[in-house]
């Protein structure tokens, strides 16, 4: 019997693909009150983890920063926050 409970999301382009990603890197970091203290070092524990970005042919492991920053543009924005930011060079030789 099927598990009516699961559901997959597929991306609707490849900024969304990317945003699903980093919210499943943090994704256990964003359920429920963490004490303090508790959210860095689990940030500490997940930078230590292979992670395999949409399209990447190897693992590779982020920054604390780096979850930092994803987790909090999540808090404020939701899933929208965590799509990549066009490059500020976009269109130019």
């Amino acid at each position: 019997m099927p598990d009516n409970d699961h559901h997959e999301i597929s991306p609707r382009d490849h900024s969304e693909e990317i945003a699903l990603f980093r919210l499943s890197v943090i994704g256990a970091l964003t359920h429920g009150a963490l004490a303090r203290g508790e959210l860095r070092a689990q940030m500490r524990a997940l930078a230590h983890k292979p992670f395999r970005p949409p399209g990447a042919a190897r693992t590779r492991t982020f920054s604390v920063p780096t979850l930092e920053r994803w987790y909090y543009a999540h808090r404020e924005g939701g899933l929208d926050a965590l799509r990549p930011a066009p490059r500020s060079d976009r269109g130019r030789a």
